[in-house]
């Protein structure tokens, strides 16, 4: 199914620079908080991080603008800023997507052990931190090992001069930033745990959620939360899923396609059905 990117889709693209000044906005304005109030503050440019993020993984399906060129250069200045290589982001995302979870998708931890209990630990480890793992260890790891990892390197290059710069001179908010990236990990990490853990391994369909928060996902996520349509149909711009997923939800439920209506539901769902995140089957091996 094709629906291509158009005028309101490319206008919606704009709105990462949004996400950018926010972000920007509240690092400097939770300095003058303190308690509730600055860590409210903190988690909402947390978002805004998490957002740039989706925004980047948008842009490396060329389904952000909708302009292959322009969704190269978008790419790489949304990667650089979170200290990643755009080059490598596409290839171990694509990746992921032709082997999804099965021993070679990059962004799975089940197969790095053959003991359940540290495929436990590596899952619950990456409920809370898997974001930062899959930025600057994954991505890198698997973009140096491809044969464009003259790019990848030049990129990784851009990435650490621009946060020199930043780090060089934001002065007094050094521990803001440390504090909302922080937060940004976490988020990331939890909304990403929702998409397939707890799923069985290795099938198109069954492998695959869909969170139907659809306001939620079009403000902060680029219409990731309709992460099943988006693994189906990679070309889509993340703000016509919603759409696709009204014409297609009936079929990809009959194939096997999981649905929760938030990601609160999702998790709390994913700690008492399968506390250990662990796929069908494997939770009393």
């Amino acid at each position: 199914m094709q629906i291509k990117s158009d005028f309101a889709t490319k206008l919606y693209s704009a709105k990462v620079f949004i996400h950018y000044s926010i972000l920007i906005y509240i690092i400097k304005k939770s300095t003058e908080f303190v308690g509730v109030a600055k860590w409210s503050l903190l988690v909402f440019g947390a978002m805004q991080i998490v957002a740039i993020f989706s925004a980047l993984h948008n842009a490396s399906h060329y389904a952000l603008y909708g302009c292959k060129s322009i969704d190269k250069v978008i790419g790489r200045v949304l990667a650089a800023s979170l200290l990643t290589t755009f080059t490598g982001y596409q290839i171990a995302h694509f990746r992921h997507h032709k082997e999804l979870r099965t021993k070679n998708d990059p962004q799975e931890v089940i197969f790095n052990s053959k003991y359940k209990a540290i495929q436990v630990l590596l899952l619950m480890f990456a409920s809370l931190f898997g974001a930062a793992v899959w930025l600057w260890m994954r991505i890198p790891i698997v973009g140096i090992k491809s044969s464009l990892r003259n790019i990848v390197m030049l990129e990784l290059t851009l990435g650490v001069m621009l946060w020199y710069l930043i780090l060089k001179y934001v002065g007094d908010y050094g521990i803001a930033i440390f504090e909302v990236v922080s937060i940004a990990i976490v988020l990331g990490s939890l909304l990403d745990i929702a998409y397939h853990q707890g799923l069985p391994l290795a099938h198109k369909y069954k492998s695959l959620r869909s969170i139907d928060s659809d306001l939620f996902g079009l403000i902060f996520l680029f219409g990731d939360n309709r992460h099943a349509e988006h693994h189906l149909y990679p070309s889509v711009p993340g703000m016509r899923l919603s759409k696709l997923s009204a014409l297609e939800r009936a079929k990809l439920i009959d194939r096997g396609v999981s649905y929760e209506s938030g990601f609160l539901i999702a998790l709390f769902k994913l700690i008492f059905q399968s506390p250990l995140f662990l796929p069908p089957g494997d939770k009393n091996e």
